[in-house]
């Protein structure tokens, strides 16, 4: 496999991990769904998979994760 595709391939499955990661830290009441650590998380995490499915031309989950970018941050400002 070529290096460049391995690389975005954990991009993207860190991504995962870390938006699963604050899903699973939200519905086990760890940490609040406006706590800044959650909605940092889901930045994070939702970057990596834009990364990804840009580089592999996949649209949907690019346009679902840059929603949920914009969401997060919406929630960061609200925060104060």
């Amino acid at each position: 496999m070529d290096p460049n595709k391995k690389l975005t391939e954990w991009i993207g499955w860190i991504g995962v991990v870390l938006i699963v990661s604050a899903y699973i830290t939200g519905v086990l009441g760890t940490i609040s769904a406006t706590d800044w650590r959650y909605l940092l998380i889901n930045i994070l995490g939702s970057a990596g998979i834009v990364y990804s499915s840009w580089r592999k031309q996949d649209r949907q989950p690019m346009i679902l994760n840059i929603i949920w970018i914009l969401v997060a941050i919406l929630g960061l400002l609200r925060r104060g």
